[in-house]
């Protein structure tokens, strides 16, 4: 994407929080890892934080509120790279994060999540890195988060941490993007990659949610998928939240994946309860171990594929091969390992046969 066109969209951001006219005036502070705690935590409506470059570690939260037309923007300072190495919580509504790098497996986070979204409404994630998690890179579950938008994230090497965190709830098979709980949520023209367990996951209670237009490749390589929509059984019984439903996944190409290309998962795969609304339209997917689309035909009534409606996917690539090239994601468009025409090259078969070892490990 490049830093230009980054700070063109920041910039534009900042020009609209200017023009809303609200009663408190707005601030723009550039802080470094010794103020960044307390700029978070005395953050108002309007406020846009820059991180100057260095290493963030430590536990950060954003449990601020931004207002309708006037969110909470934390970014990386002009021509610097913020990198969090801490688990990073989000809980307050109205706050935009966007081009910083996230790595994971350091001393400040060693076996965790990168981002976690509990009850954080209007929340956007954009233009941000997220690498080597030894579980989820981007987490919004147990409390639901409404209006989330997740958008040109660049979010690779993720679940490699054999033992899980630190109460031992995962075995390296976590996901890229873990979807569990919220409504009218966008995930789109994201790059998800090398992935020890789903791609995206939409799973168990996501209501009235987009997944368009995102490249998900070299992903489920620990026995697991690149698409995945559904519930298990909290969907039924009294109290319980309702079933993954309105659920429209549209455009996205996945490929090279170790079981299923996009499918969905229910309790009962042939027989239900299911969601109702789930539709997959005009994605593309090839090279899946198991099937492209959940088990293939009848699609809509087969395992893996039942409870959606399956219109228009195709079976193979886009003319160009490539649908979210990696100049288009993360926080600087600045990528090692670039083919042909600037275009991602494939991971060495070596490589992807070390990280299938690291499964059994």
């Amino acid at each position: 994407m490049g830093r230009r066109l980054l700070a063109a969209l920041l910039l534009a951001v900042l020009f609209a929080v200017a023009g809303n006219t609200g009663s408190a005036e707005s601030r723009v502070r550039t802080v470094g890892v010794a103020q960044v705690e307390r700029a978070l935590r005395t953050a108002r409506p309007g406020d846009v934080i820059r991180l100057r470059s260095g290493t963030y570690g430590g536990r950060l939260a954003l449990e601020r509120s931004g207002e309708a037309g006037r969110p909470i923007i934390v970014t990386s300072a002009p021509r610097a790279t913020a990198v969090i190495t801490g688990r990073w919580f989000v809980t307050g509504d109205h706050t935009i994060i966007m081009g910083l790098v996230f790595e994971g497996g350091t001393p400040s986070n060693p076996n965790d999540s990168l981002l976690f979204l509990h009850g954080a409404n209007f929340t956007t994630i954009a233009h941000n890195e997220f690498r080597n998690s030894a579980m989820t890179a981007i987490g919004v579950w147990e409390v639901p988060s409404n209006n989330v938008t997740i958008r040109r994230n660049w979010i690779h090497h993720v679940g490699w941490q054999a033992g899980g965190n630190a109460t031992g709830e995962s075995d390296a098979h976590d996901h890229g993007i873990y979807y569990a709980q919220g409504s009218n949520g966008v995930i789109e023209e994201n790059r998800v990659e090398l992935i020890s367990g789903n791609g995206i996951q939409a799973y168990p209670n996501p209501q009235s949610l987009a997944i368009r237009r995102n490249e998900v490749g070299f992903t489920g390589l620990c026995g697991r998928d690149g698409i995945v929509v559904g519930s298990d059984d909290q969907g039924t019984g009294g109290g319980r939240l309702p079933l993954a439903s309105d659920v429209v996944v549209e455009g996205n190409f996945v490929h090279d994946v170790d079981v299923y290309g996009l499918r969905t998962h229910w309790q009962d795969e042939l027989n239900g309860p299911f969601g109702t609304g789930n539709l997959f339209i005009a994605n593309w997917a090839q090279r899946a171990g198991s099937g492209v689309f959940g088990e293939g035909p009848p699609l809509g009534q087969s395992f893996g594929s039942s409870g959606a409606v399956w219109v228009a996917n195709v079976e193979g690539a886009p003319a160009s091969g490539v649908l979210v090239g990696w100049r288009a994601v993360g926080p600087d468009g600045v990528h090692v390992g670039l083919g042909a025409g600037g275009q991602p090259a494939a991971p060495p078969p070596a490589v992807l046969e070390g990280l299938r070892q690291a499964c059994l490990r």
